[in-house]
C-alpha cells in the first residue's frame, strides 16, 4: 500500500500579506517611498528608494525585511532626516536581532565582557577640558552615520556647535513661516557661551549625571544640525560620541546603541511626519521632558530605535530639552536634548530627573518640567496644606471600589496651585501587587 503523502506545509506569509494586515504600518510606510527629495540621491539613496517604484510600499517592505543592519543605505540615506529615522523603524518593526559586536571589537573590554566602574569614569572624563576630545567610547568601535571614529566625531561637534546660533535661527524662521508656536531663539556667542565654553560645560553635566547616577546608564547630547538640501535647508537633531557618556556592565550593547543613534537625524523642520521625530524630536519642539518606565511602552513609529533599544538591554529613559538661561524666567528654545537610557526599569524617574536638574544647574545649565516631575517629597511639597485636608475616609472608599469592582488600582490625583495634578501623597488602594510600581 502506498505511503501517503504528507500535506505540503503553507508557504509564509508574504511581506505584501504583512503589509495588508497592518494599515498603519502600511500608512507608515509610504513616508518612506514618497519621501520628497531631500539630498539623498547623490549619496546613494536611489540605491533602495528605485527602482522597485516611488509608490510601492510593498516593494520597500520586502527591501527592508532582507536589509543588512550593515548596509551602506544607513549612512547614505543621514542627510534625509525622517526618512532614516522612518528606515530603522520599519526594519525594526520586524523585530530584527542586531548582533552585539564581540568583546575583542571594543578595546579596553575584559573577558567577561564587564568593566570596572572606576575605570568607565576615569575614561569617560579623559580629555574632557578640550573641546576636540570631550568624553568618548573606547577607540577603534567607530560608528554610524559617517562618524569615522572618535576624532571625526569630536570635530563634527565642534563645528556644529560653532554654527548653532545660526541653526537656532533657521529652525525658528521656519517654524514662524509654518505657524509654529515656539519660543524665542536663546542668546548664542557671549562670553559664556561660546562654542568651546558651552562644550566644557556640557561635558561636564554628562560626566556628572553619569557618575552620580546609581544604576547603568547611557547618556547622550543631541544637538541641532543645518543640512543644506535641494529646494530649502532641514534642522536635523543628531547626536556624537564625543557627547555621550556610558557606565554599565553592558557597556559594549550600550555603546552599540549610541552607533545606532548616531546614524538617526530627527528632523525638527515643519512639514515632516511627526512619527518621524521620535524622542529627541518631540522634546525638543515641545519644550518639556518624556519618560517612561519601559522603552516597550512605545510603538516603533513613537520610538524608531525600539528594537535596537531592546536588543542593547535598554529599560527606561526620559529626555530633557537643555536651556541656558531658567525657562520659568526667560523663555526662549532649547540648544539641545539630552537623552538617558537605564539598565533597569526604574519607577522613581522623579530621583533620575532631580540628578540631572542638579547637575545641570550645577554647570549653568537648565530644563524644564521641574513642576511635573521630582522625587515623592517635592511632589508632596508642591501639594502645600491640601494633603492634609483630605479625608481619612478615602482611603477605605477607593478600597471597597476596588473589591466590588475588581480593580487592580485606583488612586486620587489633587491639583496644586497651578491646577496641575499631583498623586503623591493622595489616597489610593492597590490590590493587585503587579500594579504597585504603577
Amino acid at each position: 500500500m502506498p505511503r501517503k503523502s504528507a500535506a505540503a506545509a503553507p508557504p509564509p506569509p508574504s511581506p505584501a500579506d504583512d503589509v495588508a494586515n497592518e494599515p498603519d504600518l502600511a500608512d507608515f510606510l509610504k513616508q518612506l517611498v514618497n519621501v520628497d527629495d531631500v539630498g539623498v540621491g547623490d549619496a546613494g539613496g536611489d540605491r533602495f528608494l528605485h527602482p522597485r517604484g516611488a509608490a510601492n510600499a510593498d516593494a520597500v517592505w520586502s527591501d527592508l525585511d532582507n536589509l543588512d543592519v550593515a548596509d551602506p543605505i544607513y549612512m547614505s540615506l543621514g542627510a534625509g532626516g525622517g526618512a532614516l529615522g522612518a528606515l530603522a523603524a520599519a526594519d525594526h518593526v520586524r523585530e530584527r536581532v542586531v548582533d552585539s559586536p564581540s568583546p575583542a571589537s571594543v578595546a579596553g573590554a575584559n573577558g567577561r565582557g564587564e568593566r570596572d566602574t572606576r575605570k568607565e569614569v576615569a575614561e569617560n572624563r579623559r580629555d574632557s577640558n578640550s573641546p576636540a576630545s570631550v568624553g568618548g567610547e573606547p577607540t577603534g568601535s567607530g560608528g554610524r552615520g559617517g562618524s569615522g571614529g572618535p576624532g571625526s566625531s569630536a570635530a563634527s561637534a565642534v563645528k556644529t556647535f560653532e554654527h548653532l546660533g545660526e541653526t537656532l535661527r533657521v529652525l525658528s524662521d521656519q517654524l514662524r513661516a509654518a505657524r509654529r508656536p515656539h519660543e524665542s531663539v536663546p542668546e548664542v556667542g557671549g562670553a559664556d557661551r561660546t562654542a568651546e565654553a558651552t562644550q566644557r560645560r556640557l561635558a561636564s553635566t554628562l560626566d556628572d549625571i553619569s557618575e552620580r547616577l546609581d544604576v547603568g546608564s547611557l547618556v547622550q547630547l543631541f544637538v541641532p544640525k543645518l543640512q543644506s538640501r535641494t529646494g530649502g535647508a532641514l534642522v536635523m537633531l543628531q547626536t556624537f560620541k564625543a557627547f555621550t557618556r556610558v557606565k554599565t556592565v553592558h557597556r559594549e550593547k550600550f555603546w552599540k546603541y549610541h552607533r545606532m543613534s548616531e546614524g538617526f537625524f530627527f528632523n525638527l523642520s515643519p512639514g515632516g511626519d511627526s512619527n518621524l521625530l521620535g524622542l529627541p524630536g518631540r522634546c525638543f519642539l515641545h519644550s518639556r521632558p518624556e519618560w517612561t518606565p519601559s522603552v516597550c511602552c512605545y510603538q516603533p513609529t513613537e520610538y524608531p530605535r525600539l528594537g535596537c533599544a531592546i536588543d542593547c538591554q535598554m529599560h527606561s529613559t526620559i529626555a530633557l530639552p537643555v536651556y541656558f538661561d531658567d525657562p520659568r524666567v526667560r523663555p526662549a528654545m532649547p540648544f539641545a536634548v539630552m537623552e538617558l537610557l537605564l539598565d533597569q526599569q526604574v519607577t522613581d524617574m522623579g530621583r533620575v530627573f532631580d540628578t540631572c536638574v542638579g547637575a545641570l544647574r550645577g554647570n549653568g545649565l537648565y530644563t524644564a518640567g521641574t513642576d511635573r516631575l521630582g522625587t515623592e517629597d517635592t511632589m508632596r511639597a508642591a501639594l502645600g496644606s491640601k494633603l492634609s485636608r483630605v479625608g481619612e475616609g478615602n482611603d477605605v472608599a477607593l478600597e471597597n471600589m476596588c473589591h466590588a469592582l475588581g480593580f487592580p488600582l485606583a488612586q486620587c490625583w489633587i491639583p496644586n496651585d497651578d491646577g496641575l495634578l499631583i498623586a503623591a501623597g493622595a489616597p489610593y488602594c492597590v490590590k493587585d501587587a503587579m500594579a504597585f510600581p504603577f
